[in-house]
């Protein structure tokens, strides 16, 4: 794909955008920058790679583009942070194609990195709405138990080219990255080619990035064009007719390789065709959810040849990333859970299928136009079950959920308490109100988190803080 010293335009300045600039500028390229923002805190370190002054821009705009880019450039690379449907990118993606400059992506440039290098890197790509990260972080164990010096990268942090930088830097490469990939990377990504890659589900996510549901599907499905290898769910399999698959199903296994679950004894096992291969609570992570990311990270792992054995080691080992239904504690036997990485839909409601105990769920935040349906068929039908014992609304979005909770024909007000609060001390304190011994508390807010918090981190740490000092006002110890 790439020659000797090309020019660059690079959008964004963030992560991304300074990973690419410093293996670009390492590799003789010629480097321009450019950012929406008026400034940019990192600048300096843009100049200490090499980066003229005079090729960093700011205040990029529909109305001034032609101030950043002309006809003399051969690529421009794009960051996941910029959507498709601005009027900027429609303005630039319209000049490019008229003057045959080539839009492309970070992970375009990392594959043109990794491919480049002698050694035979095994490139596994994970994307999905939910479960990325737990199957990324899966996948990079079970490789390290097989023998394998594995590194993980991509939208889980760091950048893709961030690692293949440390790589170079230390000229020492690992056997296997494990890749989570974006809809947004995947967008801008046409120049890869994957050993082995998996579509983990896909509900509302990103709507407002994408226009639609339609162009969010048509991103993820991407993957799968650029993969020597799929790794497809039961319904994905019969949905997109791939025949370089591999199946897990949450049922029986039906061909060899396939991999599914067996109940024996009361006991539900992971097993292929011919063989049980471990309960699946030897795992330390819980949730339906979970159980279909193992299967996923192991055919992702069976499809560059690893044997069973140390992936079930690595299973039965794995422990969840923080504030992904972590359990953080009990107070006057009430368990607080944190899910602040259920920063959509599809994420909560996995989230709450998957808690077999009566619970209160936070839920508030950024909704990013979702359709809260799913949602609200799922709290209804737990609160029906008498498994839901209150509702704590919060966040920029939090009368949206309360109104779309009652305007259909189950009134959750009418049934159990509906609390709208405003910081997340609030949430915490009046969600230990609505429970009672036994019972769990849940923050899984459906919606992401900039409107209050930096990130769904930061979130969870704060939902943290607020539970040990409501600990310390019972008298317990923090």
């Amino acid at each position: 794909m790439l020659k000797e010293k090309q020019k660059f335009l690079i959008l964004g300045l963030g992560e991304t955008g300074y990973a690419c600039a410093k293996w670009l500028n390492k590799h003789g390229h010629e480097v321009f920058c450019s950012d929406t923002r008026s400034g940019h805190q990192n600048i300096e370190d843009f100049l200490k790679l090499g980066v003229s002054k005079n090729n960093i821009k700011f205040n990029l705009n529909k109305d001034n583009f032609l101030d950043h880019i002309d006809s003399s450039f051969d690529f421009v690379v794009v960051s996941p942070g910029l959507s498709p449907e601005s009027d900027l990118l429609k303005a630039i993606v319209n000049f490019s194609q008229e003057n045959e400059i080539k839009i492309i992506s970070e992970i375009d440039l990392f594959y043109e990195a990794v491919k480049s290098n002698s050694k035979q890197i095994k490139i596994i790509g994970i994307t999905g709405t939910n479960g990325k990260t737990t199957v990324t972080s899966m996948v990079r164990l079970m490789c390290e138990y097989a023998g394998l010096k594995s590194v993980e990268a991509g939208n889980i942090s760091p950048s893709a080219l961030t690692v293949v930088c440390e790589f170079e830097e230390k000229n020492s490469w690992p056997d296997v990255i494990s890749l989570e990939l974006s809809s947004a990377q995947l967008f801008y990504t046409d120049y890869i080619c994957l050993d082995a890659s998996t579509i983990l589900n896909i509900t509302q996510d990103h709507i407002d990035w994408h226009g639609s549901m339609e162009a969010y599907i048509a991103s993820k499905k991407k993957i799968f064009s650029h993969s020597k290898i799929a790794v497809v769910d039961e319904n994905q399999f019969k949905e997109f007719g791939l025949s370089n698959a591999l199946v897990y199903r949450d049922s029986l296994p039906i061909n060899k390789e396939d991999i599914g679950i067996k109940e024996v004894n009361g006991m539900k096992w992971f097993c292929t065709t011919d063989k049980n291969l471990m309960p699946v609570e030897a795992m330390k992570i819980r949730g339906n959810h979970n159980v279909l990311n193992a299967m996923a990270a192991m055919q992702l792992c069976r499809a560059i040849d690893l044997p069973f054995e140390p992936l079930l080691t690595a299973l039965r080992d794995y422990e969840a990333h923080n504030h992904r239904c972590t359990y953080v504690r009990d107070i006057q036997g009430v368990n607080f859970i944190d899910d602040s990485k259920g920063t959509n839909v599809g994420a909560t409601v996995a989230a709450i299928d998957g808690m077999y105990r009566n619970l209160v769920v936070i839920l508030g935040g950024e909704g990013k136009g979702q359709d809260f349906t799913p949602l609200y068929e799922s709290l209804r039908n737990r609160t029906k079950s008498n498994g839901l014992k209150g509702i704590v609304l919060i966040g920029k979005d939090k009368n949206i959920l309360s109104h779309y909770l009652n305007i259909k024909d189950f009134k959750f007000e009418e049934t159990i308490p509906v609390v709208v609060v405003n910081t997340i001390d609030e949430a915490v304190v009046e969600s230990f109100k609505l429970a009672q011994s036994g019972d769990l508390v849940l923050l899984s807010p459906a919606c992401a988190s900039i409107d209050m918090f930096k990130n769904y981190h930061e979130r969870g740490v704060k939902f943290v803080e607020a539970i040990n000092e409501l600990a310390l006002s019972k008298g317990e110890i923090a």
